[in-house]
């Protein structure tokens, strides 16, 4: 039978849950990450770590956050990197976590 917290996981939506990825998926995101980093920076004409470093990136991929409000608390992103291009990030991850 199922506990508690089994019950309490299975009751909520995909996007709720927490999402704690292997080594290759975090390999994974992280190069889907970094990919549109440079596509953001190339279009803004500054370098990738322009846009995020390659540890917030790192530990987006390890801990994938699934709002705006938890990516920006990501170590090296902060609030206007969210606002300007969280939403490019989050449908990275989206995409990701789906398949």
């Amino acid at each position: 039978s199922l506990t508690n917290e089994g019950l309490s996981y299975i009751s909520k939506r995909k996007s709720e849950r927490e999402f704690s990825p292997s080594d290759d998926e975090q390999d994974a995101i992280y190069a889907k990450l970094k990919n549109l980093r440079s596509e953001i920076a190339a279009k803004e004409g500054i370098t990738d770590r322009g846009v995020a470093s390659d540890r917030a990136l790192r530990l987006v991929a390890q801990n994938p956050p699934s709002n705006l409000k938890d990516f920006e608390k990501v170590k090296g992103v902060g609030k206007c990197v969210a606002d300007k291009d969280g939403k490019l990030f989050l449908a990275v991850l989206n995409e990701q976590i789906s398949d």
